[in-house]
């Protein structure tokens, strides 16, 4: 049959609805057509970059082997669910698709609008882990913005408390307590503004900022903010998380910040490998290991080498990755 692409229904469906949709399926049957099930991914998907070829391909070869493969958890309506974690397993599914009537096996949340966005991470907290810090505090923002909108967020009682601590959202989206106190700032600062207005607020975010949750992290948010609370108006630049980009993102900083000693003293090399290994793909891993032993001497990098073979291992990893990966995937 020919290919369809899957629907992603985030600019049509907001939070909202989908709330309500799943709050009215009382069915929720264990399968259901395969060619309805769609994505939101400004909500539900975690890799802002794309899906996984190597991962994609795993799932695929398990299928052919008929290997046990966890069912697909959803969220809404039974005419259209929304798939909250399972993106690879999906494409895969729907690039293998044989029949129009062809089903597949599905979870549905129990919960509402914010279980769900939560199950997104929790679903699979080893896979978050390996998302790159911009990823993760960018969907941690924009859940603080879809919650607030949704008058969720805070406790009403006019003082802007959380209805849920730093610490429950450091283990959601697996962020270091200063980041996750940063993210929380901002979002009560734009409350304070409105003097703890929980009504207002949710206006605010609904029909005068509806697309704060989607603005870049960090300083696109602040800059956001700020034009906000001074009545500027100023064009917003659009928002692209392709590969090269963020790629050419870390390059700059990397540039900016990198001293060549990091890699060849113990304090710094063992972080600064572990940075390295949690970049988003074998393809950003390739470029950025070219760029950083670049900047490091032939004399350097043998010195570091007869003394960390780990920074070898990482090195010839490299190289691998650059002959393997294929950047059209992306």
């Amino acid at each position: 049959m020919t290919k369809i692409e899957i629907e992603d229904i985030s600019d049509s469906m907001d939070p909202a609805a989908l709330d309500a949709q799943h709050t009215g399926n009382m069915e929720q049957p264990r399968k259901v057509l395969l060619s309805s099930v769609v994505t939101a991914t400004t909500y539900f998907q975690g890799r802002l970059s794309g899906l996984l070829q190597d991962t994609k391909e795993a799932i695929r070869d398990g299928i052919v082997h008929e290997h046990k493969i966890p069912p697909l958890l959803v969220f809404g309506s039974i005419e259209q669910p929304v798939i909250v974690d399972g993106h690879h397993r999906l494409a895969v599914y729907r690039e293998m698709q044989r029949s129009s009537k062809q089903k597949v096996a599905v979870e549905w949340v129990d919960g509402n609008f914010q279980k769900a966005q939560g199950e997104t991470f929790r679903r699979n907290r080893a896979a978050s882990k390996h998302l790159s810090i911009d990823e993760r505090s960018q969907h941690a923002w924009n859940y603080l913005c879809t919650q607030a909108a949704m008058g969720r967020l805070f406790i009403d009682e006019g003082k802007g408390t959380f209805a849920q601590t730093v610490l429950e959202m450091m283990e959601l989206f697996a962020l270091k307590k200063r980041a996750t106190q940063n993210l929380r700032a901002q979002i009560k600062g734009l409350l304070a503004h409105h003097d703890f207005d929980l009504s207002r607020l949710q206006h605010v975010l609904n029909n005068e900022l509806p697309g704060l949750g989607k603005v870049r992290w960090w300083y696109a948010v602040r800059q956001h903010l700020q034009d906000y609370y001074n009545g500027v108006d100023r064009p917003e630049e659009p928002r692209t998380y392709d590969e090269e980009s963020l790629v050419q993102e870390k390059i700059d900083r990397w540039n900016k910040h990198m001293k060549p000693g990091w890699l060849t003293e113990p304090a710094h090399s063992d972080s600064t490998c572990d940075a390295l290994l949690r970049m988003m793909s074998g393809y950003t891993k390739s470029i950025m290991f070219e760029r950083v032993f670049a900047e490091v001497s032939d004399d350097a990098l043998g010195a570091a080498y007869a003394e960390r073979g780990d920074l070898r291992e990482l090195y010839d990893r490299s190289k691998q990755w650059n002959a393997e990966d294929d950047h059209d995937d992306f």
